[in-house]
């Protein structure tokens, strides 16, 4: 289908705008600096980070039922929504169905965050904020966890000493999350060029923190997502960038990444090391006391309780109950028996949700990785940078769970929430804008 043709199917037609009154205008910069704060923080301050995705969240629940009439609401938002909300009924169906447990209600209660995203996005579209607020929160955010971790691992001015990045949470989170504000830093070049040239020193070194504090952080699954980042930037600069000036980033890219492997104080060259170590023990001497080979017994795990509970899985509380009957029938090794999730978001959602809840990862990512590729081949630059920000997010996540138990800990489920919502608030808005100001150019010309 046609890019143009289907927004403006999914959008009104662009109406003159007045001006904003001071109470709408207080309400914008508010917004704005929520945005703001949430996204440079929040690997530094947690819970203040967690406090501003709330306050959002709560701010939506009047906004939505404000009596001023609402324009409708896209057509891609809805399937941004439709998404979301199938994941947690799912997940809610299993609970309810197979689960029961104290444990799997706590899980619940994590993915009810997935369901904030749409109150946010009715607190943003009521205020209209500026992107600029993200631009800038995400670098700040990226060059400030390239700061910390450089002074956790070599300063320690305001942190003790260790042996991995962290920041305020855990050093995989940490990792994940540095790296993520690292590629979003760098499609935001196309906002900051737009202002400055020299402007563009900002998400240049906000990239090059971010990754800092991804190596220094130790986090190797978050590394997979880099050469799909990498897919994601070139399909999206192969028309915008000449060819010297793409291969100019790519090799100043690889150099940074060659340097983090060579240069023995990132670690980074020691962890993949040990990752291989601990595959090669897994498979020839069935060494499970390993960070790898725990994973790799848990996979298998989850592929067990997969086979035995297909359809709706044993609910997220289920899985530890489970696992610990294998390891008691002999099928398990002991030593992976004090892990409550599978460290695989696709094995887990297996184990715990069946065969319904694997689809339903699946079309979250899938249908919400879709509108962001529809929004970044629009005409307007500022939504398809929106746009390539969102793909950036989904294929992040995506590749973050391949490792991880991204979606069984509050702050990687919040930062996806946040900046979903977020984008696809200001994507249309940014669209909208555009639309307007031709429209006005229209209206100043002569007849």
């Amino acid at each position: 289908m046609n890019t143009t043709m289907s927004t403006r199917e999914s959008e009104p037609p662009a109406q003159p705008s007045s001006p904003p009154t001071a109470p709408a205008l207080l309400f914008r910069t508010l917004c704005a600096a929520l945005i703001f704060t949430f996204c440079a923080i929040t690997l530094i301050a947690d819970d203040i980070g967690s406090a501003m995705f709330f306050v959002l969240a709560l701010m939506g629940f009047v906004t939505a039922f404000y009596p001023k009439q609402q324009e409708p609401v896209p057509r891609e938002i809805k399937l941004v929504f439709f998404a979301i909300g199938l994941f947690f009924v799912v997940a809610l169906l299993a609970y309810v169905i197979v689960d029961g447990s104290d444990n799997g209600y706590k899980r619940l209660g994590r993915y009810a965050r997935f369901l904030l995203a749409i109150p946010i996005y009715y607190t943003l579209r009521r205020a209209r904020p500026d992107i600029a607020a993200l631009w800038w929160g995400v670098c700040v955010g990226a060059i400030v966890a390239g700061l910390a971790a450089m002074d956790q691992m070599w300063w320690q001015v305001w942190y003790a000493s260790s042996d991995r990045a962290s920041g305020s949470v855990n050093p995989i989170i940490f990792g994940n999350i540095s790296l993520l504000l690292a590629a979003l830093s760098l499609a935001g070049s196309g906002y900051f060029s737009k202002i400055h040239r020299g402007l563009l020193v900002v998400p240049g070194l906000a990239a090059l923190m971010g990754m800092c504090a991804s190596f220094l952080s130790g986090s190797r699954g978050g590394w997979l997502a880099l050469p799909a980042l990498a897919i994601v930037f070139a399909w999206y600069a192969r028309d915008k960038l000449k060819a010297w000036q793409l291969a100019t980033l790519g090799v100043l890219l690889t150099a940074f990444c060659l340097a983090a492997w060579y240069v023995p104080q990132s670690g980074v060259h020691a962890r993949i090391d040990e990752a291989a170590q601990e595959i090669s023990d897994y498979f020839n001497k069935h060494e499970v006391d390993t960070s790898v080979g725990a994973r790799l017994e848990m996979w298998k795990a989850a592929w067990m309780i997969f086979r035995q509970h297909p359809v709706l899985g044993v609910g997220m509380g289920g899985f530890s109950v489970e696992k610990q009957a294998l390891i008691d029938a002999g099928k398990l090794d002991p030593a992976v028996a004090s892990f409550l999730h599978p460290h695989n978001e696709y094995a887990a959602a297996l184990a715990t949700r069946g065969i319904i809840g694997f689809i339903t990862l699946l079309l979250l990512f899938g249908m919400i990785g879709k509108v962001f590729y529809d929004m970044a081949r629009r005409p307007h630059p500022a939504a398809q940078l929106a746009g390539i920000a969102g793909l950036i997010v989904v294929v992040s996540y995506a590749h973050f769970g391949i490792s991880g138990d991204t979606f069984d800990r509050t702050l990687p489920i919040t930062f996806f929430t946040f900046l979903v919502a977020t984008l696809a608030t200001l994507a249309p808005a940014e669209s909208k804008k555009g639309a307007e100001l031709v429209n006005q150019r229209h209206r100043q010309e002569p007849s």
